[in-house]
């Protein structure tokens, strides 16, 4: 793997310092989850809520903007709705925060030009040697570093040498609640949503390096890069399980793959044929997907 994507990569998983833009203490809100989740799992690290309002949020000094940190930061969590999202992104690059997770929906997945609005972002990604996570997505989790920045319920999770990479659906976190019962959790977590930037491939490649994975569970809608994906699946395959849970294979589902990340779902057959190629595991349900993870360990 590029050692740059690594760290790249490891700066959504491994942050030295985060900043949740949208910190609140309104409960249910994003900017609540996010600081409770971090909190709860007493992340190591430096943490600075940002909120114009507020002098101080979950007994942490708050900031009125990013500007007004005094450190550096590794990560920053955007809380904020998807019509400021644009004008954050610049503020990062002018603080030189080169990880940015976007959790607003509203893109491509919703609004007409949408597409357009990350195809910007992207752009300016690129312009500040910054990497984008998202947008529309609901978070990430690595307990092996006790960084949780996620709306799975803190007290539900597990760690084990399962890494879970999704795309879309929310019913990743009913899992997590379910697999905890019985001691099938996931060590690290990441939803790639609508992927203006960072792509499952990344994720899945880093996870194929790591030594704390011993399998890799993924929900996907599509692919966007499929030759990469082959190239990067086939390889990480060969090391260590990867189970796929494949959605769209009913019009419905492919319906729902559509409203969850803006990505068409594809050919099912296609993909069955690509994954018994690359001697992936193919879960049979949602359901399923993190037991089979954990069967492998």
């Amino acid at each position: 793997m590029d050692e740059t994507l690594k760290v790249q990569i490891e700066a959504f998983l491994k942050p030295s310092s985060v900043a949740v833009v949208g910190a609140s203490d309104r409960i249910g809100s994003w900017g609540s989850i996010l600081m409770n989740g971090l909190k709860y799992w007493d992340f190591p690290g430096a943490l600075y809520p940002v909120n114009q309002k507020a002098e101080t949020v979950g007994g942490l000094r708050a900031y009125p903007d990013l500007e007004a940190i005094p450190g550096a930061v590794d990560l920053a969590l955007l809380a904020v709705p998807a019509e400021v999202i644009r004008e954050t992104v610049l503020a990062c690059a002018r603080k030189k925060i080169r990880a940015v997770a976007v959790i607003a929906a509203g893109f491509g997945e919703a609004v007409e030009g949408g597409r357009e609005q990350e195809l910007e972002l992207a752009a300016i990604a690129r312009a500040n040697w910054m990497r984008i996570l998202g947008p529309n997505v609901s978070g990430a989790f690595n307990l092996h570093a006790r960084f949780n920045a996620s709306a799975a319920p803190p007290n539900r999770l597990h760690p084990t040498a399962v890494s879970a990479v999704c795309q879309g659906s929310y019913a990743i976190y009913d899992l997590v609640i379910s697999g905890y019962w019985r001691k099938m959790g996931i060590g690290q977590f990441v939803q790639t949503g609508n992927e203006c930037d960072l792509d499952v491939n990344d994720f899945l490649e880093y996870f194929g390096e790591d030594p704390r994975t011993g399998a890799v569970v993924m929900y996907l809608e599509t692919l966007r890069n499929v030759k990469r994906f082959r190239e990067v699946a086939g390889r990480v395959a060969r090391q260590k399980p990867v189970i796929v849970q494949k959605v769209g294979r009913t019009p419905g589902g492919a319906r729902a793959a559509r409203s969850h990340t803006g990505a068409l779902a594809g050919d099912h057959s296609f993909y069955e044929g690509l994954f018994r190629q690359l001697r992936i595991v193919q879960s049979p349900s949602m359901e399923r997907l993190i037991p089979l993870g954990n069967a492998f360990l």
